[in-house]
């Protein structure tokens, strides 16, 4: 009687689980996408690597994870010396594929835009602040008018993605190293 009394309720644990993953279905990807912000003599470039969620249950994008690799920067903005400075020198990064020094403190502002869909794609735009330490949401809008297109293997949990270029490209805005309370905008 006890042993079916367990198998009873490792079942159900199990059907509430496989209930519960359809109900709040998400996929979580790595996107690793470059960016150049300034102009002139206050240019910078680097790489953004990012963990993306897609939640389907609420259409959300949520970011966490965020790594921030700079491969250049102007020598009049004075911040690749203030990153020496701190003990941060240029190593080869796997990841990015390339040599750059990579920031411990930081807080980001990117746009850009997101697709849902593999058949009809739909866009939305997204701006989004995050750190080295904080993530961040957002919830996108798409113009679908016949939602029935845009579930299972189509679904945005499955197909959603940033795109890097179309329709808006992924631009980093705004970057504030916190070691040093130095900003650098586009």
């Amino acid at each position: 009687m006890k042993t079916n009394l367990s198998l009873l309720l490792c079942m159900a644990s199990l059907f509430w689980c496989s209930v519960l993953q359809n109900i709040y279905a998400q996929q979580t990807r790595e996107f690793v996408l470059s960016f150049k912000i300034g102009h002139n003599h206050t240019e910078c470039k680097g790489f953004v690597v990012f963990d993306a969620t897609f939640e389907d249950y609420d259409i959300r994008l949520s970011i966490n994870n965020t790594r921030l690799y700079i491969t250049f920067s102007h020598p009049e903005t004075g911040l690749i010396e203030a990153l020496e400075n701190i003990g941060i020198t240029k190593n080869y990064y796997k990841k990015i594929d390339t040599h750059a020094y990579k920031v411990e403190n930081f807080d980001l502002f990117m746009t850009g835009s997101v697709s849902l869909g593999h058949y009809y794609k739909v866009y939305a735009p997204f701006e989004m602040q995050v750190s080295n330490s904080l993530g961040d949401f957002y919830k996108p809008t798409f113009k679908i008018k016949d939602k029935s297109l845009y579930t299972g293997d189509n679904s945005w949990e499955n197909t959603g993605t940033i795109t890097p270029y179309y329709p808006n490209k992924f631009e980093v805005t705004k970057i504030k190293f916190r070691d040093f309370n130095k900003w650098i905008k586009d």
